[in-house]
């Protein structure tokens, strides 16, 4: 049986941002690791041709953060609302950056539409 092809038909990326270092994983003991990692190459590196899945990336990473602290019970309910809304803003600003800065990239349209699921949680 052949195998699927989980290549990007726009770019024929694989859905992983391919930064300097390896790839980076949304498991939820590494996301600070993969926050730091997409941060510094997408602040230290602009012309880095794939930082369109960078922010991208980024942007997924702080929304995982924003549904990891949802699910936790031992914190105060106020400072998980102020948790998730600061994970959150940091996904949607990553988003809007892919959309101003890299206007004519392939996955300019995946990130239009992140923001919004990323923030579904919250309603």
């Amino acid at each position: 049986m052949p195998r699927r092809s989980s290549a990007c038909g726009k770019c024929g990326s694989n859905g992983r941002a391919p930064v300097p270092g390896g790839e980076f994983l949304l498991h939820p003991r590494k996301l600070a690791a993969t926050i730091a990692r997409l941060q510094t190459v997408t602040d230290s590196y602009p012309l880095y041709s794939h930082s369109d899945l960078a922010l991208i990336g980024l942007g997924d990473a702080y929304a995982a953060e924003a549904r990891y602290v949802q699910g936790l019970k031992q914190i105060n309910p106020k400072a998980k609302q102020e948790l998730m809304k600061a994970y959150d803003d940091q996904a949607a600003d990553a988003y809007s950056r892919v959309v101003t800065h890299y206007s004519m990239a392939a996955h300019v349209e995946d990130a239009r539409e992140r923001p919004d699921r990323a923030q579904s949680h919250c309603a």
